[in-house]
């Protein structure tokens, strides 16, 4: 009985941290969390590109086509 009682712990614990994984991952797209650095890395990137370099973006509309 222990053995089995240790089993239904660990994958009660197991589903609970994939729940929790999910629903971190979920609201992160939703809410913008990390939306800073893509942005600092793409800024990065873009001025560091060789033969063509952007140095500066201005967004002006939020709605693109």
């Amino acid at each position: 009985m222990s053995g089995q009682a240790s089993l239904e712990y660990l994958l009660i614990i197991t589903v609970i941290l994939l729940v929790v994984l999910v629903v971190v991952l979920v609201l992160g797209e939703f809410t913008g969390v990390g939306v800073d650095a893509k942005i600092k890395k793409s800024k990065v990137y873009w001025q560091s590109s060789y033969p063509i370099s952007v140095e500066e973006v201005a967004i002006q509309n939020s709605t693109a086509p």
